[in-house]
């Protein structure tokens, strides 16, 4: 006799949806049972129903926390196990970013160098095309913005001390169209330049001559200031 095809539709009649559940429910563990013998397989099961608060595990509590923990180790072992291609293929991707940071910084060192010897009046000691002409005054920029806010910040703290670091962030407090060129006068150049260590672009004409810096930062920030008392 051939069997009867199974209707699958939600069965909305409570004591039958119940009947139904048992049986399948007993049928299930059933071929569970049966798979776990006859294939040597390691399997559980834990089944949530709306007829019990209490959830039902097959085999045993003890024997799900097996399972659930052999398969734990078996996800982490596959995450940390690489073969050499991936393992090729992460170091490279985390020696890319380190290169792109270690450029950045070298990028945003040289342009200071840079700043400060036209500041200098050695403007005629660089060979710069438009993209280097570019990065330079869009750093100067940021640069002015930057002590501006320093300033403003000093000016609205009484208790301000010299050498306090601010957790502001660094919002700027002026547009460039409203700043004053004045607080980058060649007349602010200092009468001597320390020699530092070498630029981070040595060969690089635009790069090849670099300065110490530190004091300057202060020096510029002081005349600023000066320059906006009444």
């Amino acid at each position: 006799m051939a069997k009867k095809k199974l209707n699958l539709n939600y069965i909305y009649d409570k004591t039958t949806r119940k009947r139904a559940f048992r049986n399948r429910k007993r049928g299930f563990m059933k071929k569970l049972n049966d798979l776990k013998i006859l294939c040597d397989v390691d399997a559980c099961a834990v089944i949530y129903n709306p007829f019990n608060s209490i959830p039902e595990v097959w085999p045993s509590k003890s024997g799900v926390n097996k399972v659930i923990e052999k398969l734990s180790m078996e996800i982490e072992k596959k995450c940390t196990l690489v073969n050499h291609e991936e393992f090729l293929n992460l170091y490279i991707s985390k020696v890319k970013k380190q290169k792109q940071k270690l450029f950045e910084d070298n990028k945003k060192n040289c342009l200071k160098e840079v700043m400060f010897k036209c500041l200098g009046g050695n403007m005629g000691d660089f060979v710069m095309n438009d993209n280097d002409r570019f990065d330079l005054c869009k750093f100067i920029d940021q640069y002015l913005k930057n002590l501006y806010h320093h300033k403003d910040v000093t000016l609205n703290n009484p208790n301000f001390e010299i050498g306090e670091s601010s957790s502001m962030q660094m919002a700027p407090t002026a547009t460039t169209a409203n700043m004053k060129t004045t607080v980058v006068d060649v007349e602010m150049a200092p009468s001597t330049i320390a020699k530092v260590s070498s630029s981070p672009f040595p060969k690089s004409p635009f790069f090849n001559q670099p300065m110490s810096w530190s004091s300057w930062s202060l020096e510029l920030y002081t005349r600023g200031y000066n320059l906006e008392r009444p």
